[in-house]
């Protein structure tokens, strides 16, 4: 046997192993295909043709997460609203609570990473500085903003879908010239170059 026969040969048994140790880490139950009775609005949508796509994509979206070393276990491979006929998009949860989501041309790339949404979440000091704008942005009067960056602030990263949470306490005069004082919500999620804020009374 030459040297690269036996490379490719032992290249081929790698890959065959990593399959086999990744379908271990897949959950019975996760690949049920789906049927008319329990999923009617998705046939209607899909059609039968389009259903047969979606469960050969769930299979190997649950096998890619199963791959990474983020993911304990995959539990759940399923038809993600993101998407649509044309770009079928599935999402994958972990026992360990970690997410994935998968389009048609990342599952049809079998070199794509699965990368989960914790690992996609915003940087947290970004997200303090651009909620900040934000404030700043919505103000009556920008100059007379005051945010409590130190003692005001509070950020966490919500487990399974990545978002970056942001609460900021500030005060700002209104119309009257009166300082008030507000807290902002500002919520970054993964994959989207900005996010939302919402203001209330403090």
């Amino acid at each position: 046997m030459s040297h690269i026969t036996a490379t490719i040969a032992m290249l081929a048994s790698f890959a065959a192993n990593h399959t086999i140790y990744a379908k271990s880490k897949i959950s019975p139950s996760v690949l049920i295909p789906y049927n008319k009775a329990h999923f009617p609005k998705t046939f209607a949508e899909y059609g039968q043709r389009g259903v047969a796509k979606i469960e050969k994509l769930r299979k190997i979206a649950a096998e890619k997460a199963a791959r990474s070393s983020k993911c304990d276990k995959v539990v759940l491979s399923e038809l993600s609203g993101r998407g649509s006929p044309s770009n079928i998009v599935i999402w994958v949860d972990c026992e360990n609570s970690e997410r994935f989501y998968f389009n048609e041309r990342q599952l049809n790339n079998r070199k794509a990473k699965a990368i989960s949404q914790r690992e996609r979440a915003w940087d947290r000091g970004a997200a303090i500085s651009l909620c900040g704008q934000y404030i700043k942005q919505k103000a009556t009067f920008p100059s007379t903003v005051d945010i409590h960056y130190f003692l005001g602030s509070a950020v966490n990263t919500v487990t399974i879908t990545g978002a970056v949470i942001v609460h900021l306490n500030f005060d700002a005069k209104n119309a009257f010239g009166l300082e008030l004082p507000y807290t902002a919500r500002c919520t970054f999620r993964p994959g989207e170059k900005t996010g939302t804020i919402h203001i209330v009374n403090r």
